[in-house]
């Protein structure tokens, strides 16, 4: 099993992200416009990468940070611990060490249960 914990250092280049949404356009005035402009712009990038061969380390893949959610993915048999899964009741720095390794170790024991 792979293990991607917390995010990429690829999010963290600004030069790297805006070449990657370079194109989308955003504006303040409507949401709907701003959906539907996201909404394009993510068929075209699956239409350009449709035929190029899986990178199963990119940061494309593995780089969405706020994601409040630990998964295991059966296709890539890796399982995904987001930085933003991994604060607030699994790890607080008031609290002692053991509670939240038992904390985090719970749900790593829950997703590697996924893959068998």
């Amino acid at each position: 099993i792979t293990p991607h914990m917390a995010y990429s250092k690829e999010i963290l280049d600004n030069n790297l992200i805006a070449e990657y949404y370079q194109g989308l356009e955003m504006n303040t005035g409507s949401y709907l416009k701003n959906y539907l402009n996201v909404k394009r712009f993510i068929n075209a990038y699956n239409v350009k990468i449709f035929r190029q061969k899986v990178d199963k380390q990119s940061w494309k893949t593995h780089g969405g940070a706020a994601i409040v959610n630990a998964f295991y993915n059966p296709e890539e048999n890796s399982i995904v611990f987001p930085a933003g899964f991994l604060e607030g009741v699994f790890f607080q720095a008031n609290r002692p060490a053991y509670m939240n390794y038992a904390a985090i170790g719970v749900v790593v024991g829950h997703e590697i249960t996924h893959g068998f």
